[in-house]
């Protein structure tokens, strides 16, 4: 690796393992070694991906990466079709007889695979290979939709709206309404209702919001130093009594690094989006982070694989050379 002169880039991953250190040596917070490993991996991860510039062909190699993993988890979705929630009919990957992938993470990397793949099939000119792109793309949306994430759902929706113009809203009015009179005869009934009908204002919706509300008392507690780095279910239990989750990545990283440290973590996880908007990049780019951010509020992504390979990819985009550049963002 170059020698790179100490940058915010270079300082910003590594100052947060040093306040993980202080925070465990100095203020002396209850830590689990797996929270505390999966953050040095993440920040260590980004800290290399920050200090050197990255081509097009490595580009090109982990989007298609990432398209390809979706493409296997909706070839395990399909191949088992098996229900993990009987209450609305929702399907996941199982990986064992009764042990299944949590049904909005799923949906959650789902649609960073779909995501990807919509931003890179505009970078192709060959007919043959977009495709390829755009039937491993509907391949994994039919795969989104049987788990029933809504939150997922919505993001898909977020992620199309640059392309609501005068020239494309026939277009996807038409395509719109012919999926609205064919999703129900594709959909189970309960699906259905869950994607359309009034289910948004549900149960689920309450519990979750009451769940921000705990997370949130369990901060006010500790607000500098934060409620430990642990499972949010193990620190909520620990400071406020109660066996919840926080069910929100962003009020999980600040219970983990308090208030002021969590504002160094939310600059770490903001500035390779920042980055690559300043390069004027399509807005079809900035909808699609949008929309991933938005998957994120309703899950406790902050130490999962679906959140840490999603800001490494961003870390990846802000350092394209000039060929990259170019390639990308024109």
């Amino acid at each position: 690796m170059k020698r790179q002169e100490l940058k915010i880039r270079n300082i910003l991953p590594l100052s947060l393992v040093f306040i993980m250190a202080i925070q465990i040596l100095v203020f002396n917070v209850h830590f689990t070694s797996g929270v505390v490993l999966s953050y040095v991996i993440f920040f260590v991860l980004c800290w290399l991906l920050g200090s050197e510039e990255s081509t097009w062909n490595e580009i090109q190699c982990v989007a298609n990466s990432y398209v390809l993993s979706g493409v296997i988890f909706a070839c395990l979705l399909f191949s088992q079709m098996r229900i993990a929630s009987n209450s609305d009919i929702r399907f996941s990957v199982f990986y064992s007889d009764d042990k299944f992938y949590d049904l909005n993470f799923l949906a959650s990397s789902l649609y960073c695979s779909f995501s990807i793949g919509m931003f890179m099939i505009s970078k192709y000119h060959s007919k043959v290979i977009k495709c390829i792109y755009m039937s491993a793309i509907l391949f994994i949306v039919a795969a989104l939709l049987l788990t029933g994430s809504r939150a997922a759902f919505i993001a898909i929706g977020i992620s199309f709206v640059p392309y609501i113009n005068r020239k494309q809203l026939v277009s996807l009015i038409i395509i719109g309404g012919v999926l609205y009179a064919v999703l129900p005869y594709l959909l189970p009934e309960l699906l259905v209702q869950r994607f359309m009908g009034d289910s948004y204002n549900d149960a689920s919706n309450e519990h979750r919001l009451e769940n921000w509300k705990n997370a949130i008392l369990g901060i006010s507690m500790h607000p500098l130093t934060g409620c430990g780095l642990d499972y949010s279910i193990e620190a909520l239990e620990r400071v406020i009594h109660k066996t919840v989750n926080a069910h929100n990545t962003y009020l999980y990283a600040i219970m983990h690094f308090g208030i002021l440290f969590s504002i160094l973590f939310f600059v770490f996880m903001l500035r390779p989006i920042v980055k690559i908007m300043k390069f004027g990049l399509s807005k079809k780019l900035v909808w699609i982070i949008l929309g991933y951010l938005f998957t994120t509020t309703i899950i406790e992504a902050t130490l999962s694989l679906t959140f840490i390979t999603n800001i490494a990819f961003y870390y990846l985009l802000s350092r394209s050379d000039v060929t990259a550049t170019n390639k990308l963002f024109q």
